[in-house]
């Protein structure tokens, strides 16, 4: 979600034909492609490319090991589906009570301060906020977003790696 800006629900949901390459960027197709897939507005609706440090830090093995080892066609198949009909309502839940047994837990600490962690990243890094919002799948109410195509893969994926997240990420030392 830090390096996305995805939803819970939006994550929990992707199968593995959601992540692949397209005009040679690595991205999460955020669709309703299967009945268990629901978007929370038309902005949901949206490819997200995939930062450069998620994928250093093996989002892509992850995914080539699971098409290999997986019994289901998801991508987090340990996540069920709820009687609510999300995969987010247990997560939530669970994550929750992951924060507190961490001792972090605070009323402003959730799955959702990513989110907003990420807003704040494209802020300090110059990020349009029309992009921003795009990115993050929600619209800023404007008049002139309803204008155009909105902006290109290629433009959304040199804006998320204006981003460093050196908090994940150290640099390492030189060895020399």
């Amino acid at each position: 979600a830090l390096f996305t800006g995805m939803r819970m629900q939006e994550i929990l949901q992707l199968y593995l034909e959601d992540v692949y390459q397209k005009d040679g960027i690595w991205v999460l197709d955020l669709n309703t492609n299967h009945k268990d897939k629901n978007l929370k507005t038309p902005q949901s609706r949206r490819l997200v490319p995939i930062h450069k440090q998620l994928i250093d830090l093996g989002f892509l093995d992850f995914v080539r090991d699971k098409k290999t080892t997986n019994t289901s066609p998801r991508l987090f198949e340990d996540a069920k589906v709820a009687s609510d009909k999300t995969y987010s309502s247990t997560f939530s839940k669970w994550f929750s009570r992951y924060l507190k047994n961490l001792g972090i837990k605070t009323d402003k600490t959730s799955f959702h301060s990513l989110r907003h962690n990420l807003k704040d990243s494209f802020r300090e890094a110059g990020v349009s906020d029309e992009l921003a919002e795009n990115f993050m799948g929600r619209s800023t109410g404007s008049t002139g977003e309803a204008y155009g195509t909105g902006f290109s893969l290629k433009k959304q994926h040199e804006e998320i790696n204006k981003i460093a997240f050196q908090h994940i990420l150290p640099s390492r030392p030189n060895c020399q």
